[in-house]
């Protein structure tokens, strides 16, 4: 933006050049040259449409009336810069000794139009007539002085510069974007080109109140390109900004410390032409405050070191590094918090709009689509420790997370993550390319299951503490869709704990089916499991219960993307104290899981009892059978059966009742002989 300044001062060095001219030549002819000398400096139209009023004494100055510069020939009709009023007044005497001190500028009601094409020129781009390049210098204008070489340079300075109704439009072509501001109020003074410089400015950008206040440490430094000392204090729409440090430079670069402070972005985004981003609760959508130091090198790479960042109530602190070269821009951060407050599942963003329930909670999970894209935005490597995360319903402790972003590929080791009481390890990814699907490999060591089934699956009823490990893949756009696709495996123990709402001991003893609901519950020893999912159905076939007074044996399917169970529980009642019990009656489980139906397997039941009763009519008739052959004399043999040992008594008895009779046949026969 040099440009604008070399402008304006070719300006200035013809309005001195009208002073000085004004005793001698005629108004009209002043203006004349004036335009004819703009031209040469800088190939555009200058338009005096007013007086020229000169004064000399006791300041050598000149007030023109109406202004205009053309605008170049590509960005429109409407003049590049106009004003109702300019006036500059030259100390005269210092004049005369070769110094240039502007007693005052005024620029009354100027308008300055500054468009970018979308090709990238600017129309402040300015070369004479004829030739490419800088604008040769105008006697006593104050831009080329800058550029001269120090040995050269006329002492300038400027006691005082105001503009009163200003406006200055910036229109880029290639963003798509306006920015408009009004009411423009201007002061400053330059004592000298070698020495500080301070400007303030208020207006209304786009609508929105804006102030500011810029100090350059040389001003010399700033309009030769070099590296400056600078300070600047911006306030728009509520927002403020702080920079103090170094920058310029070819190619620039910037050097100092940054704050920043917003109550809501809406305001300050709209004051600037954009778009408001969509942030969720904890993201900094109310409150947001960055301190840091700032480093830009000269490649275009953003360092952020002793940053402390406040997003609504979260406070983050560490370094961030930002390389806007290559493919996508790169992220690198080392990232230390306390206790974040995340927005849920249902108030994210990314969750999309309406299409179904947030959650599992009874109410089917969530079909809106989730959006992925800005896995795409950039590649990182994010190291981020949190002494807590809670995004409703998960709820997690001390965190230590390792997030590397490639290509919409995301990939989160999990070093150390405390969560309901226990610990979580492993990873988890979260692929974008090409659609969505997501995989984890976790293991899980003393897992409180109450709080944990009640966020996620709306139930309350078990109460221990689990070890286990899963693998899990799936796909889908939605939270439905991945849980519908589920597929995986893994393992389960429960140590001590209890499950509410069921009595299986009281259940089974008393052959009740009415030991559910309030109050009731049994308690166990342990509980152990595999379970396989394919296509969001979990299956087990192996589950061990063991309880002080009842053992259980399980199996079953647990449909997640239904969010339904059927399960069967077989459980076997130890005897008691008296010898009594023993029983054993399967349970069945069924229905939606946050309201199951639990009942007796009665038909089951009824089959155990026929058993029973068979075998009690079984014993009671082999123990008539057994007395029977004790009185007829039949004793088994070894290995023999009671059966097997009347067969061979019968078979003995014929055998003599046989031979008895023949023999009497015989004698009978032979006449006793």
């Amino acid at each position: 933006m040099r440009w604008v300044l070399r402008i304006l001062g070719v300006l200035v060095g013809l309005v001195v050049l009208v002073g000085l001219a004004v005793a001698l030549i005629p108004t009209e002819r002043i203006a004349a040259l004036a335009a004819g000398e703009f031209r040469k400096a800088t190939g555009r139209a200058l338009t005096i449409g007013g007086s020229v009023r000169p004064t000399v004494w006791p300041e050598l100055g000149v007030r023109l009336g109406e202004v205009a510069v053309a605008d170049a020939p590509w960005a429109g009709p409407a003049p590049m810069f106009e004003a109702e009023a300019l006036a500059v007044g030259v100390d005269l005497a210092a004049l005369v000794s070769g110094e240039v001190r502007i007693t005052g500028v005024e620029a009354v009601a100027p308008v300055l139009r500054l468009t970018r094409a979308e090709d990238g020129r600017g129309n402040w781009e300015v070369a004479p007539p004829g030739g490419a390049g800088a604008a040769a210098p105008v006697a006593g204008a104050a831009a080329p002085v800058a550029d001269a070489p120090a040995a050269a340079r006329r002492p300038f300075s400027l006691d005082r510069a105001t503009v009163a109704g200003g406006r200055v439009i910036y229109r880029d072509d290639a963003a798509g974007q306006v920015f408009d501001l009004t009411d423009l109020a201007l002061e400053t003074a330059i004592p000298a080109l070698d020495g500080p410089v301070s400007a303030t400015v208020s207006g209304r950008l786009n609508g929105a109140p804006l102030t500011a206040r810029i100090d350059l440490a040389r001003l010399s430094d700033v309009l030769a390109g070099r590296v400056s000392g600078i300070g600047a204090d911006v306030a728009l729409a509520g927002a403020t900004a702080r920079f103090e440090g170094r920058a310029g430079g070819t190619p620039t670069s910037v050097e100092g410390r940054i704050a920043l402070a917003a109550e809501g972005l809406a305001a300050p985004f709209a004051a600037l032409g954009l778009p408001a981003p969509d942030l969720p609760r904890g993201a900094g959508r109310d409150r947001l405050s960055l301190d840091a130091g700032l480093t830009l090198d000269a490649a275009g790479t953003l360092y952020l070191r002793d940053m402390v960042l406040t997003l609504d109530d979260n406070r983050i602190a560490g370094a961030v590094d930002l390389a806007t070269g290559g493919d996508r821009p790169r992220l690198t951060a080392d990232l230390a918090a306390g206790a974040l407050s995340l927005p849920a599942a249902a108030e994210s963003p990314a969750a999309g709009g309406g299409g179904g329930s947030g959650g599992g909670a009874g109410g089917g999970w969530s079909t809106a689509p989730i959006d992925v894209s800005a896995l795409g935005l950039l590649d990182a490597t994010v190291a981020l420790t949190a002494e807590g995360i809670d995004a409703d319903p998960v709820a997690l402790g001390r965190t230590a997370l390792l997030a590397r972003l490639d290509d919409r590929r995301l990939v989160i080791e999990i070093a150390d993550l405390r969560a309901y009481g226990g610990r979580i390890t492993g990873e988890a990814f979260v692929n974008g390319r090409g659609g969505l699907s997501a995989s984890a490999d976790l293991d899980a060591s003393g897992i409180a299951l109450q709080p944990l089934l009640s966020a996620f699956a709306g139930t309350d009823r078990l109460l221990a503490a689990a070890d286990g490990r899963v693998r899990l893949l799936s796909s889908g756009a939605s939270v439905d869709a991945l849980v519908r696709r589920l597929s995986g495996e893994g393992r389960i123990a429960l140590g001590e704990g209890e499950l509410r709402g069921l009595d299986i001991a009281g259940m089974i003893r008393n052959l009740d089916p009415g030991y559910v609901g309030e109050g009731q519950k049994t308690i166990f020893d342990s509980v152990t499991a595999r379970v396989t999912i394919a296509d969001g159905v979990l299956r087990n076939d192996d589950l061990a219960f063991t309880a002080p007074l009842l053992t259980a044996a399980g199996r079953g399917t647990v449909d997640l993307g239904r969010q339904s169970l059927d399960y069967r529980l077989t459980p076997r009642a130890l005897p008691g104290a008296d010898g009594t019990g023993g029983v054993m009656v399967p349970v069945t489980i069924a229905g939606p899981w946050a309201d199951p139906r639990i009942a007796l397997d009665l038909e089951s039941l009824a089959e155990q009892r026929l058993k029973i009763e068979e075998e009690k009519i079984r014993a009671r008739a082999e123990a008539e059978l057994q007395r029977q052959a004790e009185d007829l004399g039949i004793t088994p043999e070894a290995d023999e059966s009671l059966q097997d040992a009347a067969k061979r008594k019968l078979e003995e008895r014929a055998e003599e009742v046989l031979k008895r009779e023949g023999d009497k046949l015989l004698r009978g026969l032979l006449g006793g002989n």
